[in-house]
């Protein structure tokens, strides 16, 4: 979400603004509410952070406790204790997995409409 990386499901870490209103890390990815998903690497924190892009993502203003908690969590993954596996943008660049939305987005239209072998009706118009 924050540096706008694609990654599969499981490999990203879940912040979840819950049904009660608070924001939480959901390590399950099944709690109830709007969900917005992190790489589980610090700099994708910091980045989410700096930005406030979980604000937009999660259409709540992040502060206070729930901001603690989820700065907390990124020390945490910056320890190595908080339960996930952190993998630094450097290691998934260099593995070859695919970093930017472009590819997803290669061959969708942008061009002009090729002409169709049926022609309209005769007079260009309705009867």
């Amino acid at each position: 979400m924050a540096c706008r990386e694609t990654a599969g499901k499981r490999e990203l870490v879940r912040v979840v603004r819950t049904v009660a209103g608070p924001v939480e890390v959901d390590l399950t990815g099944r709690k109830n509410g709007r969900g917005a998903y992190l790489h589980a690497d610090p700099v994708c924190w910091d980045m989410a952070f700096k930005r406030q892009t979980l604000n937009g993502a999660l259409k709540t203003v992040v502060g206070g406790d729930d901001l603690t908690a989820l700065q907390e969590f990124r020390d945490r993954l910056v320890a190595g204790d908080a339960g996930v596996a952190a993998v630094p943008l450097a290691a998934r660049v260099a593995t070859g997995t695919p970093t930017t939305r472009g590819s997803r987005r290669q061959g969708r239209g942008g061009g002009v409409k090729p002409a169709t072998a049926k022609p309209g009706p005769v007079g260009g118009g309705r009867a």
